[in-house]
């Protein structure tokens, strides 16, 4: 398989974002979303294994190989479609299928509108879309009547702060004392990766658990869930991807069928998968993104 990677700049050069390429120089071009945990080598599993297709991989501002780590100026979602963008034109690719899990399905889903002619098809797994009541009950008290120790355990870290605990987590990560910032951001990814998945990584495996990776996966979340503006995000997509190629593979009753208002006859939702989509079978993701009917059916997670 051929393989290529570089950097880009955006931003005027404060951001240098790393990029990879790998398959046939004619394959069908692929572009991963990563999700909110940062790029993983399982991102393109449903890609892989076919040799036909070009797969193009983007670490996200302040992710992964991205610099620098963690940085949030200039980084908001609409920013990160745009790099996608440019990324695209800089590869001299007409149009692409584009993936994404969990975050990665909600810029997926809001590329699609904003860059129409960019896309030929969308694949959303494990479907996050950031919206206020999305956000608000995963870490405003809502999730926490499911996993209620935990969710005490992250609330008794922020309480010193008060009031919202979303907030309270962002002050101290952002905040000039930095052991308070790393135990806070710590404390966030170890309950954002138990609401995150239907069966939750062992302790010693969560993303919480390095703590470099932890105050970057933190910065940015925090950043963009306090700051993001919904608006911004999903009330302009109604009725705009009607006509285009998507499939989603969700938990039933849960984010993905708030797309029902973007397209009209509604989503393809699979009643198995988590918000997060790294514990998805990659066979199943192929299955997928080949055939509508493969959606519907159940999968091992």
């Amino acid at each position: 398989m051929q393989s290529s990677e570089g950097y880009l700049s955006v931003t005027g050069g404060k951001h240098r974002l790393f990029y990879r390429v790998d398959g046939p120089c004619d394959g069908l071009p692929v572009f991963i979303f990563h999700g909110g945990w940062g790029p993983r080598e399982t991102d393109a599993a449903c890609c892989e294994g076919t040799g036909k297709w070009r797969i193009v991989q983007l670490h996200q501002k302040g992710w992964g190989k991205s610099m620098p780590a963690g940085e949030v100026t200039n980084n908001t979602p609409m920013d990160v479609l745009a790099d996608v963008e440019a990324l695209r034109m800089h590869l001299g690719v007409q149009r692409w299928f584009v993936k994404g899990g969990s975050t990665g399905a909600m810029l997926a889903v809001l590329y699609a509108v904003e860059y129409p002619l960019s896309v030929s098809g969308v694949l959303m797994v494990g479907t996050w879309l950031l919206r206020t009541k999305d956000i608000d009950w995963c870490y405003r008290g809502g999730m926490g009547h499911f996993y209620p120790g935990e969710w005490k355990a992250f609330k008794q870290h922020v309480a010193c702060r008060g009031g919202d605990p979303l907030v309270a987590c962002w002050r101290m990560v952002f905040g000039e004392d930095k052991i308070v910032g790393m135990a806070a951001a710590q404390a966030f990814m170890k309950w954002d990766g138990t609401c995150g998945q239907l069966v939750p990584d062992p302790p010693e495996q969560r993303v919480g658990h390095d703590p470099e990776h932890a105050m970057v996966a933190a910065r940015i979340a925090l950043h963009w869930y306090v700051h993001m503006k919904e608006s911004a995000l999903l009330l302009g997509v109604r009725g705009r991807l009607s006509s285009a190629r998507v499939r989603t593979i969700d938990i039933r009753y849960a984010s993905a069928w708030a797309l029902r208002y973007v397209r009209p006859e509604g989503p393809t939702i699979s009643q198995a998968a988590p918000r997060s989509a790294y514990g998805l079978c990659p066979s199943h993701q192929r299955r997928c993104a080949r055939q509508p009917s493969a959606v519907r059916q159940p999968f091992p997670v």
